[in-house]
């Protein structure tokens, strides 16, 4: 008897050693964690950056037939008709007001969707106009062409200049609505000129919707505003520095690519950048990547520098 007893109590655990099993595998799991998130980002990032190269490959074959760049404000129109992929259309559901509360429906795939994008649940609609609507200068409407994972170098650093000013990305020759298209024989140094890449992340706090409000759209084109608007300010420091810590569209750029953006440029290679090393226009290095004659053109950014921090 006493030896079976004996044999039972050994083969059994205690609450301490089941307690010590308990916290190391939490401990082993919390120490996981960080490793898997980033591993699910780089996977993520790594779709990514295969889908603007397929994008790259289209903007190319549309150049290669029509001897330009695709216009602005319907370069992702003209870039479908030669992937022939669909478009994603809207991932939400409900009420088309941006400020009402709507239903996620999941994730769109194809090369028009960054994994990213689809973790921080963004749409691929401009929510603000219904389908059908007549556009800007008679392009499509936004919830037709615009919004979603990736935007188009349409305008370059143009803002810099003011409003309606020459445009200086591969958008048109002119201004914004009136002028012949950028050809090949117009970038001075494709290699080091910006063509598509992640989007930037609007939340519609920044327009008056409430902090609880915010979720993320694509822009309209891939171009940075004048440093002096304090809604563009607050989009600067969103990107480039992250701030506030709390900031709601600041947590949503590091939830995608953990914060780092990917560019593809003119000559069909892709960058992986940190928010500084794409954003910063005070530095002419960075600016110039911007615009097809390969000059700055951040007189404003360089002499008034970027906005401060909140």
């Amino acid at each position: 008897m006493n030896s079976n007893c004996n044999s039972a109590s050994r083969t059994a655990f205690t609450l301490i050693e089941l307690l010590v099993v308990i916290a190391v595998i939490g401990l082993l799991a919390a120490m996981l964690l960080p490793a898997l998130s980033g591993a699910r980002q780089a996977a993520d990032s790594a779709a990514c950056r295969s889908n603007l190269h397929q994008l790259s490959l289209a903007v190319a074959m549309y150049v290669d037939q029509e001897r330009a760049y695709p216009v602005w404000g319907s370069a992702f129109a003209a870039i479908r008709q030669v992937t022939r992929a669909p478009w994603p259309r809207d991932n939400y559901g409900g009420d088309i007001d941006a400020l009402n509360a709507r239903t996620y429906l999941g994730p769109r795939r194809g090369v028009f969707s960054c994994p990213g994008y689809n973790r921080i649940r963004g749409e691929y609609a401009w929510p603000l106009r219904p389908p059908g609507a007549v556009g800007w200068a008679g392009f499509e409407t936004y919830a037709d062409a615009y919004s979603g994972s990736y935007s188009y170098n349409g305008v370059g650093t143009v803002n810099v200049a003011g409003y309606g000013a020459r445009t200086t990305g591969l958008g048109t020759m002119g201004d914004r609505f009136s002028a012949g298209p950028v050809r090949e024989a117009n970038l001075a140094a494709p290699s080091d000129m910006i063509a598509l890449g992640d989007s930037p992340l609007v939340g519609l706090a920044s327009f008056g919707g409430g902090l609880d409000t915010v979720k993320p759209v694509g822009d309209l084109d891939f171009a940075m505003w004048l440093p002096s608007s304090p809604y563009q300010a607050e989009m600067y420091n969103e990107i480039v520095r992250g701030l506030p810590g709390d900031d709601p569209v600041a947590k949503m750029y590091r939830g995608r690519h953990g914060g780092r953006w990917n560019v593809m440029f003119c000559d069909g290679h892709s960058e992986n950048l940190r928010p500084a090393a794409l954003w910063d226009l005070s530095k002419p290095n960075i600016a110039r990547r911007w615009n097809r004659d390969h000059l700055p053109h951040n007189s404003l950014w360089a002499t008034n520098g970027p906005p401060p921090p909140p």
